[in-house]
């Protein structure tokens, strides 16, 4: 499965599973990904939030696509050499074993690489022997409204400290001699 999030950042994720097919739906709680979704009565479940892209429940209930140009969570599926996308929900929609899906952040037809299923497997690393059912995502570029960490200045804080509570020890221990000789 590929998560294509708009901005160019990707998840592939391998999802290992038992039979000849399971629901989108499924396979979504199978993947690593922080998801949103709601029930939203006769179409089933609505994909609102992968990661951090995405609309939040109360808006994704009333749709959070109020115009053409606004972008939504676009089921696709490889046909051969074009991505197409789904007439059905992730619930109706069946994956089968050996089968590329993607969902897309977008409001117009997304690019997407044509890929086959080792292709994806290779991308993550994962172990696709039979014995092995760990799911494994991997996610390439930066995530929309990810926080983007700075730590460089955990170690200057670090040495600050260690500086000032060396230097406190120093004058402590002056202040003491200095008090007995006196």
């Amino acid at each position: 499965m590929i998560v294509d999030y708009g901005n160019g950042a990707q998840s592939w994720v391998w999802v290992p599973f038992e039979g000849d097919s399971i629901t989108m739906t499924e396979m979504l709680r199978l993947s690593d990904l922080d998801l949103i979704m709601v029930d939203s009565g006769t179409w089933g479940n609505a994909v609102c939030k992968i990661e951090t892209t995405g609309c939040d429940p109360v808006a994704c209930r009333k749709l959070c696509q109020t115009k053409s140009s606004d972008p939504f969570w676009r089921l696709m599926w490889l046909d051969g050499e074009t991505w197409r996308m789904t007439s059905t929900g992730v619930d109706a929609t069946r994956v089968e074993d050996g089968e590329v899906v993607a969902l897309s952040w977008s409001a117009e037809t997304p690019e997407l690489p044509i890929v086959s299923v080792n292709d994806v497997a290779s991308k993550v690393n994962a172990d696709t022997t039979s014995q092995a059912d760990a799911t494994v995502t991997r996610t390439f570029g930066d995530l929309p409204g990810q926080d983007q960490r700075n730590d460089s200045w955990i170690p200057i804080v670090g040495s600050v400290g260690v500086v000032l509570l060396t230097a406190g020890v120093l004058i402590f221990r002056g202040r003491r001699k200095t008090r007995l000789i006196a």
